[in-house]
């Protein structure tokens, strides 16, 4: 987590701004909340909430500006603008219980075309496909509602990208009152929405 690192059970973030933060070791340009092994992709009982919040030029290898996992993610009324990563240009998700509401993602961009500054990563212990150019998300039961995406991309270096917009990887998946403006997935693979 490039300004916060979170690894209490219930956590509540609100009416904050972060702008121009970066992690360079995986997660979470401005907040990450990840414990336990990545290539398991394992998680704990926890709840994190994030709200009324404001997120601009972060960038980190998983989730440009938040990284969060655990059995309830919850996040309200946000702006994510111009922030990137490998996976989830702006958001990297993994849980049981998943809600994203009423929040707006503008220009955030999922790319493996990364600054040295990440050079330093095991590129072997994760699978490192350009997947979802505002939002990934890895677990079931999800719901985004009331959201808006505009010119939002997943473009890697080999012409591939899943997700221009969203890419969601889990059942039980709903998507409601939501609008897609000009995202894009270089291979033309989802340039709005992509659910495997």
């Amino acid at each position: 987590g490039g300004a916060i690192c979170v690894r209490a059970n219930d956590n509540l973030i609100e009416n904050c701004s972060f702008i121009n933060n970066t992690a360079t070791k995986f997660y979470g340009g401005a907040i990450s909340t990840f414990y336990g092994n990545l290539s398991e992709m394992t998680y704990e009982n926890k709840t994190i909430t994030i709200k009324d919040c404001y997120f601009e030029g972060n960038s980190a290898p998983l989730g440009g500006a938040i990284q969060a996992n655990g059995d309830e993610v919850h996040i309200y009324n946000c702006t994510f603008k111009n922030n990137t990563a490998v996976k989830g240009g702006a958001v990297f998700l993994f849980g049981d219980t998943i809600d994203l509401h009423n929040s707006t993602f503008i220009s955030n961009e999922a790319t493996d075309d990364l600054s040295d500054l990440y050079l330093g990563l095991d590129w072997k212990l994760f699978d490192w496909n350009v997947e979802g150019g505002a939002v990934y998300i890895l677990g079931s039961n999800t719901q985004l509602q009331n959201n808006s995406f505009r010119y939002n991309t997943a473009s890697g270096i080999k012409e591939d990208g899943l997700g221009g917009a969203i890419y969601v990887k889990g059942n039980n998946s709903t998507i409601i009152n939501s609008h897609f403006d000009d995202n894009f997935a270089f291979g033309g693979n989802g340039s709005a929405i992509y659910l495997y």
